[in-house]
């Protein structure tokens, strides 16, 4: 079962910038994310679709982070690019962080 929970969870944050594999829109993470600090539910939301998005790319060899890489930077990192870019707000929001940890924690080839 697990291998067919990372497959999907690995081609859904792998995908195109129009294919929809959740009912998250990326304005509505930015406008929770950016809110998150007024209400735990919203914080754990935006935390919890931001780590998973991170986590899954990093167990799939799709981005290399530092080992030093906190909680903290990786949240401030992610909630500046959905506030400063708008304009990606129709893209779906795993492709938004996966393109944006992809730049910032390229792999080594």
């Amino acid at each position: 079962m697990l291998p067919a929970i990372l497959f999907f969870a690995t081609s859904a944050v792998s995908s195109s910038p129009g294919f929809w594999a959740s009912t998250a829109s990326t304005e509505m993470l930015a406008t929770i994310c950016a809110e998150a600090h007024d209400e735990a539910r919203r914080a754990d939301f935006c935390t919890g679709y931001v780590l998973a998005t991170y986590d899954t790319l990093a167990i799939n060899g799709f981005i290399c982070p530092n080992p030093n890489s906190s909680t903290d930077q990786v949240m401030a990192l992610a909630r500046r690019r959905l506030a400063d870019h708008p304009e990606d707000w129709d893209k779906q929001p795993s492709y938004v962080l996966s393109a944006t940890f992809k730049k910032v924690f390229p792999c080594k080839r």
